[in-house]
């Protein structure tokens, strides 16, 4: 075999070799790739399982349970705003804020309702006599 014949031998060996470490590496990127896909979908599970968790809890119930007394309460005394979105309702409670005496009252009247109840260990509020008369 003369230099010519074994250069090009070497050169196809060499373009084989090439052509087989293009391949790998094409390989190992989407491997890697969906790596990273299969890290993030976990990672959105995890979360997920968490929030659920979260949301099944007695204290996420609770809570949810007393937005939604409080927020019907709402709805009962000022049945208009039931025609409010979410935002606007929102609006409503800043414009409320914003004015002092409207929020003094509203403070004043919770110390009122509450100087008439008290809890126990366990958080239940039992009701003094005397205290929470209607007018």
């Amino acid at each position: 075999m003369n230099n010519e014949e074994q250069n090009f031998e070497i050169n196809m060996e060499l373009q084989d070799k090439e052509e087989q470490l293009d391949k790998l590496n094409t390989e190992i990127r989407e491997k890697t790739e969906k790596q990273e896909q299969l890290q993030h979908r976990l990672t959105r599970e995890r979360q997920r399982a968490a929030h659920l968790k979260r949301m099944m809890s007695p204290e996420y119930r609770a809570r949810t349970h007393e937005l939604i007394e409080k927020g019907g309460a709402v709805e009962h005394f000022y049945p208009t705003s039931t025609d409010l979105t979410g935002p606007e309702f929102y609006e409503v409670m800043e414009i409320l804020n914003k004015d002092k005496e409207m929020r003094a009252r509203f403070e004043a009247a919770i110390r009122t309702v509450l100087i008439g109840m008290r809890r126990d260990d366990n958080g239940i509020i039992s009701v003094q006599s005397g205290t929470t008369e209607e007018k």
